[in-house]
């Protein structure tokens, strides 16, 4: 039995009621968005220059109560540049230590060398196997006592010498004292000369 094309479309209807709503919601949807879109880039795109009593160039999104007849600047387009990725600068009460394991060895005298009587100084070079990091410091021992201490130069003239045997030893520390590394330990033997009586 054929039914007439009023029932077809009640029957079409009442298999769809939800796609038929769904897809007018959607529409107006789809419209007010675009419409909030519209406004609000047209609304952002109104910039104004002027100049105020001071000679101050202003701008601004509103115009001047004094001159509300005056047109939008013309300003360029803009030219947007993708961010770039930075890495997050460790703040300076946060040690910043390299994962990477450090050595450090001295090169400068060589072990066992013997300073003669006429050398009132001599410069003690070290080096180590990779920069040191934020926080990590140098320090140059002489028979077991702190001589000084460097975050960047691993250099020391050590002067004033007096008769004997200097033993010398760079360690590698952090900023938690934990020591990292320490080179082997140099023997250098100061002579001076004899005074008879």
């Amino acid at each position: 039995m054929l039914q007439s094309h009023h029932g077809v479309h009640e029957s079409m209807n009442a298999d769809h009621p939800i796609t038929s709503l769904s897809a007018a919601a959607k529409t107006k949807r789809l419209f007010v968005l675009f419409m909030l879109f519209f406004l609000a880039d047209t609304a952002l795109s109104q910039v104004y220059k002027y100049v105020d009593k001071n000679g101050n160039v202003i701008y601004s999104d509103t115009p001047p109560e004094e001159q509300k007849d005056l047109p939008p600047a013309q300003l360029p387009d803009l030219i947007i540049q993708p961010a770039v990725k930075v890495a997050p600068r460790p703040s300076d009460n946060t040690p910043q230590t390299d994962a990477t394991e450090i050595e450090t060895r001295i090169t400068q005298p060589a072990n066992e060398s013997t300073i003669t009587p006429g050398q009132m100084s001599f410069t003690l070079a070290a080096e180590v196997s990779r920069p040191l990091a934020r926080g990590e410091t140098a320090i140059l021992m002489v028979n077991d006592q702190e001589f000084g201490r460097s975050s960047s130069n691993l250099s020391w003239t050590i002067d004033n010498l007096i008769r004997g045997e200097l033993k010398l030893q760079v360690r590698i520390i952090n900023s938690e004292n934990t020591l990292l590394a320490e080179s082997e330990t140099f023997r250098i033997f100061v002579h001076r000369a004899s005074v008879n009586r």
